[in-house]
């Protein structure tokens, strides 16, 4: 990496930040599949749950940003290159 520092602590926090959003996803869709709320509740609750995906969504693009592929070269070094994710 071309002089880029890691901040544990950031990390740290985005980590817990999903870990935190996850589960509350998995609230709502448990919620949801339950049944027994109102329409007016599940609206809301799908909602949040769009909103929870949408958040989730950005902190994977950004940790997909931040990961570099460890390589080896034809010659038999070890390089990096940035990591391609298949879609």
């Amino acid at each position: 990496m071309s002089g880029d520092r890691v901040d544990p602590v950031r990390i740290a926090d985005e980590i817990a930040s999903f870990e935190t959003s996850l589960s509350r996803l998995e609230d709502v869709v448990s919620t949801l599949e339950k049944g027994g709320v109102t329409l007016q509740r599940s609206m809301e609750l799908f909602e949040e749950g769009m909103r929870l995906i949408e958040r989730l969504q950005r902190v994977l693009e950004f940790a997909e940003s931040r990961i570099d592929e460890l390589v080896q070269s034809a010659e038999g070094t070890l390089e990096t290159r940035p990591f391609e994710a298949t879609r």
